[in-house]
């Protein structure tokens, strides 16, 4: 019988650098809900001319690794907040590691980024939560963990 091609999402860890300077990410951020990996999408750049065989003709662009949109379960306060909170002030990006445990060897995406949204939700009749945006800049590195 061959083994199941899906993992479940359950055991992302996401670490960020406790400052823009750090050069590891070792800061915690719980009690996430969603945490997808950065996407990748590349430019298209016409370069159709008059010597073109009568169709359009490309080369790739840049690529740009997008926005990152998590969803948490928001406790003000507590170091995942005080964290968020900290970001909102800066400039520069920082330095995150996802790490997907769901997979042996483990895959590690690290990537920079720096927050773009930060909106909490508090709900009368259920959980706080929050949604934060991350703006990737520069190249994800892919890479096998332990």
């Amino acid at each position: 019988m061959p083994a199941p091609i899906g993992k479940l999402g359950y055991g992302v860890v996401l670490m960020v650098g406790a400052t823009t300077a750090a050069v590891t990410a070792t800061v915690h951020l719980g009690g996430l809900t969603n945490v997808p990996p950065p996407p990748f999408n590349r430019d298209q750049v016409d370069v159709t001319n008059q010597d073109s065989p009568g169709s359009r003709e490309f080369i790739p662009g840049l690529a740009d690794f997008g926005e990152v949109s998590m969803e948490l379960n928001w406790v003000p306060g507590n170091a995942t907040d005080l964290v968020l909170q900290e970001m909102t002030d800066e400039d520069e990006p920082r330095l995150f590691t996802s790490t997907f445990t769901q997979v042996t060897p483990n895959r590690i995406c690290t990537f920079s980024a720096y927050l773009t949204s930060f909106e909490p939700g508090v709900p009368i009749d259920d959980k706080m939560s929050a949604a934060i945006t991350l703006k990737i800049t520069g190249k994800p590195v892919w890479s096998n963990g332990v």
